[in-house]
């Protein structure tokens, strides 16, 4: 059975304003260095072992290279048109 009102068990004591150091939320220093750290160890940790596998998966030089665009033999003189002669 909760106590009868206006007693002194009902009264809440008045809060006092807390200093902004003890109002943070979190403490300061080392351990949020530590997990900032350890994200970017683990990100470049990611990326290594996405460049080394699409590095081993990536296919051959030669079956990524495109053929010219011009015929295979070059073109011999005697059979070239002759230049316009305008003056």
């Amino acid at each position: 059975m909760p106590p009868p009102f206006g007693t002194r068990d009902t009264v809440k004591e008045i809060e006092q304003p807390l200093t902004p150091t003890d109002a943070r939320q979190g403490a300061k220093g080392k351990p949020v260095l530590k997990v900032l750290l350890a994200g970017i160890v683990l990100a470049l940790l990611g990326w290594g072992g996405a460049e080394w596998w699409g590095a081993k998966t990536a296919p051959p030089a030669e079956q990524t290279a495109t053929p010219p665009a011009g015929p295979a033999e070059p073109a011999k003189p005697s059979e070239a048109p002759a230049p316009a002669n305008t003056p």
